[in-house]
């Protein structure tokens, strides 16, 4: 956030009455940059306005419509994760098998609704979405792989592109981590040892000519730095190397082992880039291995492919809802616990 802006967080029993109080404090400009429930059912609100707020001078610039049109695509997006989770609004005590689905990892909400459609006889995918666009039957694969610092973006392209080459598939790789020490020099050592090009891109426009050069690969995967998982402002100015690049797909990775709260924080850092699909790594570092599902079904975005340790290419696969079934619900074919 710039100087010259100050932020403040609101609580209310409702939604509507965390931002009216941010906006009673505040002033109408105030812009919402987080909302999330809390454990007691009621809800907090983070907002932001610039200095000045409900008191500006007559001097003050008016918000401009880009502006306006930002907080108006965030509150869209608030209301829409508000109605994936309408169901979870109703009281009483959870049951046996939510609970269970908890300790794997689950917010309470999340748990009743994927419980409810499996104790139906339902199938998850009703609330749960999966993508194919990693897996590389359609070629050709342009995929640029985003997320938190450490959450194992590097390792997964190799992952990634071992998994394609095996296939009998043309492989380039790109970096554009030029600032972490050795990152380069993890992403160069995978080239070498699975003999792929690698090029490096600094900006927009070196990644642009080196996905020129790569036109003819079937596949080309792009690793690009880590960010912070609040750090809104950076993984902003990130998005400036996507400018233009409309055929290059994010994908967004975040590590299974985060607590509830970071790996909802994560989602909402790099939504900006507009994920085309989550990717969860560290999937043998839990035992709330249900943890990716909760982004999953409070954002709306398909699961692609999982990491579940640092083998390459072994320690990798591609979602199914069998999968979901049995080593994140813990479930077995027939809906039952295993």
């Amino acid at each position: 956030m710039s100087a010259a802006e100050s932020s403040a967080y609101f609580e209310g029993k409702t939604l509507r009455q965390a931002m009216r109080r941010a906006q009673d404090e505040l002033g109408p400009s105030a812009q919402m940059l987080d909302t999330w429930r809390q454990p007691d059912g009621s809800w907090r609100v983070h907002a932001a306005v610039r200095s000045g707020g409900r008191d500006a001078g007559v001097g003050e610039e008016p918000a401009t419509g880009e502006a306006a049109a930002s907080f108006i695509h965030d509150l869209r997006h608030e209301v829409a994760e508000l109605r994936r989770l309408v169901t979870v609004m109703e009281t009483g005590p959870a049951s046996e098998a939510e609970a269970r689905l908890r300790k794997r990892g689950l917010s309470p909400g999340v748990a009743r609704v994927l419980w409810r459609v499996e104790s139906r006889g339902q199938p998850s995918e009703r609330v749960v979405k999966l993508s194919g666009g990693l897996r590389g039957e359609r070629a050709p694969v342009r995929a640029a792989l985003v997320g938190p610092t450490g959450s194992g973006k590097t390792t997964t392209i190799a992952k990634l592109a071992a998994r394609y080459a095996m296939a009998g598939k043309s492989v380039c790789l790109v970096g554009t981590d030029t600032f972490r020490i050795g990152a380069l020099d993890q992403l160069q050592q995978y080239a070498r040892i699975m003999e792929m090009p690698l090029s490096v891109a600094r900006d927009a426009h070196e990644l642009s000519r080196a996905l020129q050069r790569a036109a003819d690969y079937d596949v080309v995967l792009v690793d690009t730095i880590g960010r912070g998982g609040r750090a809104r402002d950076e993984v902003a100015e990130l998005g400036e190397l996507f400018r233009g690049q409309d055929g290059l797909r994010r994908h967004l990775v975040l590590p299974a082992n985060a607590d509830i709260e970071d790996a909802r924080a994560g989602y909402q850092t790099f939504r900006c880039l507009k994920p085309a699909s989550l990717l969860p790594t560290k999937l043998d570092e839990t035992v709330r291995r249900a943890r990716p599902l909760e982004v999953a079904v409070a954002s709306g975005l398909p699961l692609s492919a999982f990491g579940s340790g640092q083998r390459v290419p072994e320690d990798f696969g591609f979602f199914s809802y069998a999968m979901i079934r049995r080593q994140l619900l813990g479930l077995d074919d027939t809906g039952e616990d295993s």
